[in-house]
Parts: C-alpha cells; structure tokens; sequence
C-alpha cells in the first residue's frame, strides 16, 4: 500500500471534522500542483466531510459547508492558491 493510500485510510479513521481537517491538511497537493490534481483532492476531501457529516453528527451542518465549499472548488477547477491554471 503506497504512502497516499495509507493517508487516504488515515482520514477514513477519523471521528471528529477537527481530526479531518487536520488529515486533510496534511493530504494538501503543493501549491504549484496541476489542476487535475487539486480537482482530484477537492473531490475526495468533499467525500470526506459528507462522511463525517454523519460521524460527527454536532458539527453536521459545519462538515457539509466543507464538503459543498470543496466541490465548489473543484468544479471552478482552481490550484490551491485560488488561481485558474486550466
């Protein structure tokens, strides 16, 4: 199992939105990553906090502005510092 997976896991283990974002964080492609990259995190970070929406039920609504605001980003197909690279 490469590296990547195993952070991947590391998120799905997690039982509160604070432990993932913290997870996440640590997934965070560079800032000069390409686009198909972010979009890709985007969209797996988006899954994560639908999933822990129903983990984490007192912070509900706060996972699922996560998961929106994350698929949001995605579909803008924007890096991490915001910029249109496509």
């Amino acid at each position: 199992m490469s590296d990547h997976n195993a952070a991947w896991q590391e998120v799905q283990a997690c039982k509160t939105l604070f432990q993932v974002h913290e997870a996440l964080g640590r997934l965070r492609p560079s800032a000069t990553a390409d686009v198909a990259r972010w979009r890709a995190y985007r969209l797996r970070s988006a899954k994560a906090y639908e999933w822990i929406a129903d983990v984490d039920r007192g912070h509900h609504h706060e996972a699922l502005y996560w998961a929106r605001r994350e698929r949001e980003q995605a579909s803008q197909n924007t890096t991490g510092g915001g910029a249109d690279r496509s």
